[in-house]
């Protein structure tokens, strides 16, 4: 009888996990648990994110940038001149000055991408995220070459921000 506590306590020490920071563990089990979701949470992007249309798909295939950036990457700056806009694949993104959250479809530094004025906030990857990047030359190069996706990026982007909260 005594042996089989023994053979229990080596069984559930084969199993111990041990993190150098509380931060550490939290992060390892929010991985965890959103990693199960992952793919679900992909394919609903897919379906309801900001790609939804022919047109915004050949926009993110000829003139996005794929990004994949680490948790704690800082992808701009408040006050830095806002140099392209953002979509979030998978992951999250952080807005640090509040408790905004960009998630899977999310698009964020629109407002400065627009009016081509600095950033009026902070964005951080929250946690190991793929972000499709557009540059402002990327953009002004759509213009010139598919004028016409152009425009149902600027629709795309202007119905983003009248949706979206504050």
């Amino acid at each position: 009888d005594n042996d089989s506590d023994d053979d229990d306590d080596k069984e559930s020490e084969d199993y111990a996990l041990e993190f150098a920071t509380m931060d550490d563990a939290l992060q390892f089990c929010e991985e965890g648990i959103l990693g199960a979701v992952v793919q679900q949470d992909h394919q609903l992007a897919e379906r309801h994110g900001f790609f939804d249309t022919p047109q915004l798909k050949a926009c993110r295939e000829g003139y996005f940038v794929a990004k994949s950036v680490e948790r704690g990457s800082v992808l701009f700056n408040r006050g830095e001149s806002a140099n392209g806009l953002y979509v979030v694949d998978s992951g999250r993104v952080d807005r640090i000055d509040s408790l905004r959250q960009w998630t899977g479809g999310s698009i964020f530094g629109v407002d400065a991408f627009i009016t081509n004025k600095p950033y009026t906030y902070t964005a951080k990857a929250a946690r190991r995220s793929k972000l499709f990047y557009l540059s402002q030359a990327s953009f002004e190069r759509m213009k010139e070459e598919h004028p016409e996706l152009a425009i149902k990026l600027q629709e795309a982007l202007l119905t983003h921000v009248v949706a979206s909260p504050v």
